[in-house]
């Protein structure tokens, strides 16, 4: 089924629905972003765009950190709160300057798996095999996966599957790309690796909590779907990010998304014994949702008719749980 922004979009009607008199959204519109690389596919984010709608949200909302969030009448002008998952190096070196020369607060939820050098998230691994990988065919364990472009997202789905299946998650999945499939290195070229897949580095989370414009918060280690991990490891991943952020703040963290919007009460149980305050999720899982599944809602593509959309009607169509992507 087509997403409503999809049919929005086809329609070209966006501008239309940010246009149409109407009071402002009865509570802040949370925006999540993911990657800003500077150069990318077309129909993606990249530094243009992103530049782009930043501006374009500075003109027509507010732009709120996160201590302003609050769930009264707002008026008629929006109040938009930016939140970017993974801590990718690319936010370092293309969003932070960006909101900075726009000054427009922001919060980074940050994984701390690929601060380390040849390290990647799972996901960023296998977005980069879609999109790099010259052969035409691909072979794990036994199985060869087309990689023909007309085969190619397919066999990509069906291997995520495969690897998100194996246990315990996400040990073996790790072990598997790194001990099983091609290395990133021996298919893609260094420089579009740092902007695209690498994350930021130790010293580069300290820059970014030393400025007050920026908050950061955890993400777990790994981006693993929590709800698939033993109780243990969803204890490690969490407390264990934690610290490490903790290293690179005087400020104590109080917020934490949960990677791929993936929680339960066990989740949420984990979170409020770790100390925090606050959790963003994306979908909510209950009605009404309380502070530990705030709803967000993601952006995807550079269009602007899209982005005027989800900030004037995106709270609504949260709500009434229609899909945004």
């Amino acid at each position: 089924m087509q997403s409503v922004v999809t049919e929005i979009v086809k329609s070209s009607v966006a501008w239309a629905g940010w246009r149409i008199p109407c009071p402002a959204p009865s509570g802040p519109v949370i925006l999540l972003y993911h990657g800003t690389p500077r150069n990318t596919i077309a129909g993606r984010l990249d530094e243009a765009s992103f530049a782009e709608q930043i501006r374009f949200l500075k003109r027509h909302c507010e732009i709120i950190a996160p201590e302003e969030l609050s769930y009264g009448s707002s008026g008629r002008r929006p109040k938009v709160l930016l939140t970017f998952d993974d801590g990718f190096r690319n936010n370092w070196d293309v969003a932070c300057p960006i909101l900075r020369a726009y000054d427009a607060p922001a919060v980074f939820f940050i994984s701390s798996r690929h601060s380390e050098t040849g390290k990647y998230l799972w996901f960023a691994y296998l977005r980069a095999l879609e999109d790099w990988y010259p052969e035409t065919a691909l072979t794990f364990r036994g199985q060869t996966f087309s990689m023909r472009p007309e085969c190619r997202r397919a066999s990509l789905e069906h291997l995520k599957n495969i690897l998100l299946g194996l246990r315990p998650h996400p040990t073996a999945m790790y072990e598997a790309i790194e001990h099983e499939l091609p290395a990133l290195e021996e298919f893609m070229p260094e420089e579009r690796i740092s902007d695209l897949c690498a994350g930021m580095t130790a010293e580069q989370v300290c820059q970014l909590a030393a400025d007050p414009l920026f908050t950061i918060g955890c993400h777990t280690v790994d981006h693993p779907f929590l709800t698939r991990c033993e109780p243990a490891e969803m204890l490690r991943q969490i407390v264990e990010n934690k610290n490490w952020l903790q290293q690179a703040t005087v400020h104590p963290l109080t917020a934490v998304a949960y990677p791929s919007g993936d929680y339960n009460s066990e989740v949420v149980a984990v979170c409020e014994s770790q100390g925090f305050g606050r959790g963003y999720a994306v979908i909510p899982a209950n009605r009404p949702a309380g502070v530990f599944e705030l709803a967000r809602i993601g952006v995807y593509r550079p269009s602007l008719d899209v982005l005027g959309f989800l900030v004037r009607w995106g709270n609504v169509a949260r709500a009434m749980r229609v899909p945004m992507g």
